[in-house]
């Protein structure tokens, strides 16, 4: 649930602060200085990354978009089977692109050879 906190909009961290106000009087430190954190980041990232997503070249972008949207995947996948059978899937799915990465060379060559040979 960690991961809807990206979800956040920048209006809400008022609340967040009260959130953490309230924890503290209850006694739970740790939520309230996660709340707390919480708060403070969303107030203070829109203008970090609003500056380094204006240097950044567009190919840079596009990586992080794709990160981005896989973890968006993640987290509801997480959501939806778990996070011991999430953890499975994208092991299956990083030994596949490694095993592509590796693979391609020697598959782009095996063709291009067959298609000097049919000649």
């Amino acid at each position: 649930m960690h991961n809807l906190l990206i979800l956040v909009p920048t209006e809400w961290a008022l609340f967040l602060f009260v959130g953490a106000g309230l924890a503290m009087i209850l006694g739970n430190r740790a939520l309230a200085g996660c709340l707390f954190g919480a708060a403070i980041a969303l107030l203070i990232m829109p203008a970090l990354l609003g500056t380094l997503f204006e240097a950044l070249p567009m190919w840079a972008l596009l990586v992080l978009l794709a990160s981005f949207g896989f973890g968006v995947l993640r987290a509801l996948s997480e959501i939806a089977i778990g996070k011991r059978e999430t953890g499975a899937v994208i092991a299956i799915l990083v030994a596949d692109v490694i095993r592509f990465t590796f693979l391609a060379p020697f598959k782009l060559l095996a063709w291009a050879l067959r298609t000097l040979t049919r000649r």
